[in-house]
């Protein structure tokens, strides 16, 4: 007798396991087929996003090879395609290194254009090529306090502003810049120089002259 009631509970079990099955076999079967088909694409991306940074590294160094032999066509030519790609992580390399080659073939306004260009980003390369725009520009925005070039925009903001004739908001920057003691020691050892000529007074208020 108890072997006829394990006989019928060995059939009730696999009754209900058919059910469950025609119920989410068909679910089961389209997840698993899902997971293979999200794990080939992402192989496949990770690849293709490989190749393409090798791509990029490929045309910098390329870039860089024929620059240094004198090639500055074909320096030009590898540069071009990073230039043109503002997300790739060789773009501010690429705009800086394309504006060098343009001043040193005497493209000044080339190369100004260049920089301004990359100056519209809010990296560190968009700060740098700061540095080199236009001085008859507007003054540069130095913006981050943060940002490792924040000491050099405001100096270079100051002399543009001297450079306009407003040199009451230029001795300003230039000597909160030298009495900022976590500015770098060469520049305040030059900012000093500068104000002793500009604005002793700056420097006499916190009793700092130049010897």
């Amino acid at each position: 007798m108890s072997e006829l009631f394990k006989e019928l509970e060995d059939d009730l079990k696999q009754e209900r396991l058919d059910k469950l099955w025609k119920k989410i076999g068909k679910t089961l079967i389209g997840i698993s087929g899902g997971i293979v088909l999200i794990t080939i694409g992402y192989q496949v991306l990770e690849h293709r996003h490989e190749s393409i940074a090798m791509e990029r590294t490929d045309a910098f160094l390329a870039a860089i090879e024929s620059a240094q032999k004198g090639d500055d066509k074909a320096a030009m030519t590898s540069l071009d395609t990073l230039t043109q790609d503002e997300g790739s992580s060789y773009y501010g390399l690429a705009m800086l290194k394309k504006a060098a080659l343009q001043k040193s073939a005497g493209d000044d306004a080339g190369a100004a254009a260049t920089y301004q260009k990359l100056a519209e980003k809010s990296d560190a390369y968009g700060q740098l090529a700061k540095l080199y725009t236009d001085t008859g520009a507007a003054p540069v925005v130095s913006g981050d306090k943060h940002s490792p070039f924040f000491r050099q925009l405001e100096e270079r903001r100051a002399w543009q502003l001297l450079e306009q004739n407003k040199k009451p908001e230029a001795v300003a920057i230039l000597a909160s810049l030298y009495h900022d003691e976590t500015s770098p020691a060469p520049q305040r050892a030059r900012l000093q120089e500068v104000l002793q000529h500009l604005a002793p007074e700056t420097l006499l208020a916190t009793g700092k002259t130049n010897e």
